[in-house]
């Protein structure tokens, strides 16, 4: 069976290298589909890809604006130094002087299809304030602020197995002043190894301090004062004093963000667009 595509032939080997470079991922995203499933849908993406890959290809070439030489043996020097140098390249490719060549003519290939893509994005429209809002709408987990906790706390560092009984007998003493109603930033100031500026934490979502001690913290409410925990710094006592539920942000305050990310897909949905009306010119043959 021969596939062609405008009269020009693909290999069956380009269908399987193409299948090797996205089966990580794919099968990550497909990894409770039925195995002889999903080898055959790998198969027809792979397929689909290089159909795709060659018409772009076939389109840049007959473009009669060429690229020059200069550019061509620009870039190839910019790769040569991306891989460590000459010989590195090279030996990473596989490759030897001999093939530069070849090299020169994947690369003038390469930039032209790169610039015939970069042509179709660009003439892609701005987005309207309607497209903007309703993609604001539609995407409104991306716009969020994540819960955040606003504490405070009391360390004792631990620097070796002594150290620890002490730091426990100072960290209680402090738990103590707290129960009888000490202010917590005061007996912070007293009993924390970290410098006063360090006792107030501010607000923080999840992710910013290590697991343990979030683990505490989030599982508190405004007011809560921790029991002594453990972590890998040492051993704590928190407080605190607010916290906030995750909310949207303001449009305005994401805007930017918002243009952005709706005019990148607005660019690929043209690029997609585009190969669309190439694949329904052109000739594709499987016999």
């Amino acid at each position: 069976m021969t596939l062609t595509v405008n009269g020009e032939e693909i290999r069956e080997t380009e269908i399987r290298e193409e299948m090797e470079r996205i089966r990580s991922d794919y099968e990550r995203v497909f990894q409770d589909m039925d195995p002889v499933l999903r080898e055959a849908q790998l198969l027809e993406w792979s397929r689909e890809n290089v159909i795709e890959r060659k018409l772009i290809q076939q389109e840049a070439l007959s473009d009669s604006e060429d690229i020059s030489e200069k550019k061509v043996a620009s870039t190839l020097r910019d790769l040569k130094k991306q891989h460590g140098g000459e010989k590195k390249f090279y030996q990473q490719l596989n490759l030897s002087q001999a093939d530069e060549p070849v090299i020169k003519e994947d690369i003038h290939l390469q930039l032209k299809v790169e610039r015939l893509i970069e042509r179709v994005r660009s003439q892609t429209p701005e987005p309207t304030e309607d497209e903007i809002r309703e993609y604001y709408e539609t995407n409104t987990r991306q716009y969020m602020a994540p819960e955040q906790v606003h504490a405070a706390h009391i360390v004792k560092h631990i620097q070796q197995s002594a150290d620890e009984p002490l730091a426990r007998k100072a960290l209680q003493e402090a738990r103590q002043k707290l129960e009888n109603g000490a202010d917590f930033i005061e007996t912070a100031a007293e009993y924390s190894d970290c410098p006063p500026n360090e006792v107030d934490l501010g607000y923080f979502p999840r992710g910013r301090m290590v697991e343990r001690f979030e683990n505490v913290v989030f599982g508190m409410e405004p007011g809560d004062v921790s029991d002594i925990f453990s972590t890998e710094y040492g051993m704590h006592i928190t407080k605190v004093f607010d916290r906030k539920q995750p909310e949207k942000y303001p449009l305005e305050q994401v805007r930017e963000d918002v243009v952005k990310e709706l005019t990148e897909e607005k660019k690929k949905e043209a690029v997609e667009k585009y190969i669309d009306g190439l694949k329904n010119q052109s000739v594709i043959k499987d016999e």
